[in-house]
């Protein structure tokens, strides 16, 4: 276990009944605890997964009929299955689990098998009283909506908590009739398990220029819906592999995942390159615990670290070699539906509000998943690519010279890397009103906007590096291990030309 602690990061913690542990992991939204309804075990090297579950994947070219026999003659349960990356998800009994990892690990044709791991959302709610939405400016959104507002073909996939498909910002973004509930494995996305999903889907696409409440990155661009978590709020690998190759096989162009899952494990990684493959792109939270990981690049997910409004990195903000960008990602005004209370002689009482500061990098992903979506609606005919060294290259330079692990490339620029996109494709008419962002949501005071809320920032995904992800990335190159050789090739030049090089 002391292992298992060093590798994952946890900070010591003294032996407590199991219910104390799973509490204090907990997501508190709003002063309310959600009762947990997932167990989780503390075998084999991954401190928590998915009691009784093993994710397998085989070799290409293995047939489904040869997969299926050799999991017969092991005596193992199908539960189901992801074929577009061929992953099967096995049923196993609990206290048999490492023996029988083991013993399919060694069957010829067996590519990986692992855990599902639990992982947990990357936000933390609080009601600091800093200006609504200072991002916008920050990252200069409204220099980006001169070039384009969006279109709602080109969609962004937010795969978190349930969404609240009544909220007055967010009703008329959602494509309601496509979305999904991995969980459940049907159509009930708006099972809202915690706030989580409404904060995220806030700050990436909330209605614009609607003479109501906040302005989401993304003006135009539809969201496509999809529930990943259990009642608690947590994820697993599965579940945000599902949901991954369901934005894909949906159209989706970005999938945002504001939860910690650091570099990907290797079927989050699958997943993301079948997504890449599609011409979209996997973005993640980069981690709140402050710390700094060492887990290697992953060319399939941009990681997204967060800044406050004076271009610092944020305190919480997880440092590493897998951090690609940051984003405004401290007391970001968005959309919610929680509670707030207020303490008078009589005690407290507490009332609904539909907006609220929230704090994490689970807000700095979605920004940049909102801007990614400009991107492609502005040019629709761009690759994935493409749009990684567009981002790059228009990225404010912060920190060390070049790439840094702490920044990545630099704090995102909408401006810039709007601007460096030639158009080939018809777009929208441009409304030339812009939205009144300081003053669109006066009925809303600051000091209402919500409670403090506290999410565990334990390291949860797997052990496994994905090195043969992290080396080369054909037309996409990301990071290079010598900062020293990305400071002498700085540049200050236009937002076109190549800011930074890895090599």
């Amino acid at each position: 276990m002391q292992e298992a602690q060093k590798l994952f990061y946890i900070k010591p913690i003294k032996r407590k009944p199991s219910l104390v542990l799973i509490v204090t992991a907990m997501l508190l939204i709003s002063v309310a605890v959600f009762p947990t309804n997932v167990a989780y075990s503390t075998q084999d090297d991954n401190p928590k997964h998915v009691p009784g579950r093993l994710l397998i994947k085989f070799s290409d070219g293995i047939s489904v009929d040869v997969q299926n026999w050799i999991l017969r003659k092991q005596g193992v349960e199908v539960e189901d299955s992801m074929p577009q990356i061929n992953i099967q998800v096995l049923k196993v009994p609990e206290n048999s689990l490492i023996g029988i990892k083991s013993k399919l690990e060694k069957i010829s044709g067996v590519e990986y098998v692992q855990t599902d791991s639990i992982i947990e959302p990357q936000i933390m709610p609080d009601d600091t009283e800093f200006s609504k939405q200072w991002h916008h400016n920050k990252i200069q959104t409204p220099n980006a909506w001169e070039t384009s507002e969006g279109r709602q073909d080109i969609i962004i996939a937010i795969l978190d908590s349930g969404f609240d498909a009544t909220h007055p910002d967010l009703a008329g973004k959602f494509l309601a009739s496509e979305g999904y509930n991995v969980v459940d494995r049907n159509n009930d996305w708006s099972v809202v398990s915690c706030g989580h999903g409404n904060l995220v889907a806030g700050a990436a696409g909330a209605m614009t220029n609607n003479n109501l409440g906040v302005a989401g990155v993304g003006w135009n661009n539809k969201i496509l819906p999809i529930r990943i978590t259990t009642s608690n709020c947590y994820s697993t690998s599965y579940y945000i592999a599902a949901g991954i190759t369901y934005a894909a096989d949906h159209g989706a162009k970005v999938a945002n995942v504001s939860f910690g899952i650091y570099a990907g494990d290797r079927t989050i990684t699958n997943a993301a390159k079948y997504m890449y493959n599609h011409g979209g792109l996997v973005v993640a939270a980069g981690g709140n615990n402050g710390q700094t990981l060492s887990y290697k690049d992953n060319r399939y997910i941009i990681s997204v670290g967060a800044t406050d409004e004076h271009d610092d990195i944020a305190s919480f903000s997880t440092r590493g070699k897998y951090i690609d960008f940051t984003a405004p990602g401290v007391s970001i005004y968005t959309t919610c539906r929680c509670t707030t209370s207020v303490f008078n002689s009589t005690g407290a009482f507490y009332y609904p509000v539909d907006y609220m500061y929230a704090t994490g990098t689970s807000l700095s992903a979605p920004i940049v998943s909102g801007l990614i979506a400009l991107m492609f609606s502005q040019n629709s005919s761009i690759t994935p690519s493409q749009v990684y060294d567009n981002l790059k290259q228009s990225a404010i330079d912060l920190g060390s010279a070049g790439y840094d692990t702490s920044f990545g490339w630099g704090r995102i620029d909408a401006g810039k890397a709007l601007k460096s996109i030639v158009t080939n494709v018809p777009q929208p008419a441009t409304i030339n009103v812009q939205p009144n962002i300081d003053t669109a949501s006066q009925s809303i005071s600051p000091s209402s906007a919500g409670e403090e809320a506290v999410s565990s920032t334990e390291q949860v995904g797997t052990s496994t590096s994905v090195e043969d992800e992290s080396k080369e990335n054909p037309g996409q190159s990301k990071k290079s291990d010598d900062n020293k050789q990305n400071k002498e090739s700085k540049s200050s030049g236009n937002s076109g030309q190549s800011k930074k090089s890895k090599k």
